[in-house]
């Protein structure tokens, strides 16, 4: 074997005449982290997805020149010896079995080995939980090259020190690892070099016209939402227990907690997406929804197509070319929904929000897939939202950006603490 695990020689890549990536140079010596990080559109997955041996194999449209290799090899071969897993930014994609212990007898794991709750389906488990678990099955299926896309946006910060120390028990059997991710200030401890693609970080700019707020019925109401000793219980487990509080018109409140103890489920309660054992919830107003992966949701041709369809639906009163414009979206317009990135989907849920002038948006994971000038621009917008009198609940497990929207309370053992 080589002693480099990855190198890329003046790389370029070009889809339907935009360029997406020009002279990237990249070398990844074996038994390294490198993290690969960049503003959203920067082409971070394009390079994942070039090094896996994915572009252009089940990608011909895109163009590639320069050099690649994998262990000395190209690296669609590298992918064919098994050399190489590719982690993708929607883990749920990644499985082939229905159940974790299906999951995990597939991969040749010892189902005592791991800490992940291996009686459960798939779809039962948190997008954390997917992840570590995804980890587990990667880091076991004999490839010596892991390509990880976003992992800190699935995983909590109690969690996370537990999974770099996968990857440098990984590293130190001889494997190397890439690592996408915006947030360089976390990772930044577990890593052994960091490369920074260029691009543009997205800027939220005031909008000139649009939302049509509506004040009536609202006026005089003061709390939006409200919750009341509310339990719900899930495959014969307490999920939520006794969860009381309230939320101000106008106002936010961040929920915050590991994988897995609830925070979407909480969600769901207050968009009424999932009725309570018990207890009472109140909702005034209309409610809009972002899941986790709202990419799932989209319906429309083009992401033009998808603002107008919100825009009508919502009965929005303003300039979607203005709304294109402000979300960054304007180059990526014409684009199909499916083709976007992680944080471009994100921008685009934003987006959809915004016209949808509901009276409560609803957020899982806000900071999903942003790069850091997006993050900021996000409370820029969340804050013209609430200042026309929109209410924000938002769940994950970033307390940085939780502090930065407002109030933030700890959910943790079914119980709401704040």
């Amino acid at each position: 074997m080589p002693e480099h695990a990855v190198i890329s020689e003046d790389l370029s890549v070009s889809v339907n005449g935009h360029e997406i990536l020009s002279g990237v140079n990249v070398v990844v010596p074996e038994g390294s982290i490198l993290l690969l990080s960049g503003p959203s559109g920067s082409g971070k997955t394009t390079l994942l997805k070039v090094v896996a041996g994915l572009i252009p194999e089940l990608y011909p449209k895109y163009v590639i020149s320069g050099n690649v290799s994998v262990f000395g090899l190209e690296p669609g071969q590298a992918l064919r010896e098994g050399l190489v897993a590719y982690v993708p930014q929607d883990p749920s994609s990644y499985f082939l079995n229905a159940s974790v212990a299906a999951e995990l007898l597939y991969a040749g794991v010892n189902t005592d080995l791991v800490d992940v709750p291996v009686d459960k389906l798939m779809h039962e488990l948190s997008d954390g939980q997917l992840y570590k678990l995804l980890l587990i099955v990667a880091t076991s299926s004999g490839a010596k090259l892991l390509l990880l896309d976003e992992p800190t946006s699935h995983i909590d910060p109690w969690t996370l020190p537990l999974v770099m120390g996968m990857l440098r028990e990984f590293c130190a059997r001889g494997g190397s690892v890439i690592l996408v991710d915006h947030r360089v200030e976390v990772v930044r401890d577990f890593i052994d070099a960091y490369v920074t693609l260029k691009g543009r970080e997205w800027r939220f700019p005031a909008l000139r016209s649009g939302r049509s707020v509506r004040r009536d019925p609202l006026s005089g109401v003061h709390v939006a939402v409200s919750l009341h000793d509310v339990w719900v219980s899930l495959a014969g487990r307490d999920i939520l227990k006794g969860v009381t509080f309230e939320v101000g018109r106008g106002s936010v409140l961040s929920v915050v907690g590991r994988n897995g103890v609830g925070k979407t489920t909480l969600l769901r309660v207050v968009s009424g997406l999932l009725r309570p054992d018990r207890g009472i919830v109140r909702v005034s107003g209309r409610v809009f929804y972002v899941p986790q992966v709202p990419v799932r949701w989209f319906s429309s041709d083009t992401v033009e197509g998808e603002v107008k369809l919100f825009a009508r639906a919502w009965g929005f009163r303003g300039s979607v070319d203005e709304v294109l414009e402000s979300f960054h979206l304007e180059g990526v317009r014409d684009r199909h929904p499916f083709t976007l990135s992680v944080g471009e989907s994100r921008r685009l849920a934003l987006a959809l929000a915004y016209v949808s002038s509901a009276d409560i948006v609803v957020l899982d994971e806000p900071g999903l897939g942003l790069d850091p000038g997006a993050r900021e621009s996000l409370v820029d917008c969340l804050s013209v939202m609430m200042g026309g009198g929109t209410t924000v609940l938002t769940a994950g497990h970033d307390l940085v950006l939780a502090k930065s929207l407002g109030d933030v309370c700890l959910l943790e053992g079914g119980v709401l603490r704040c």
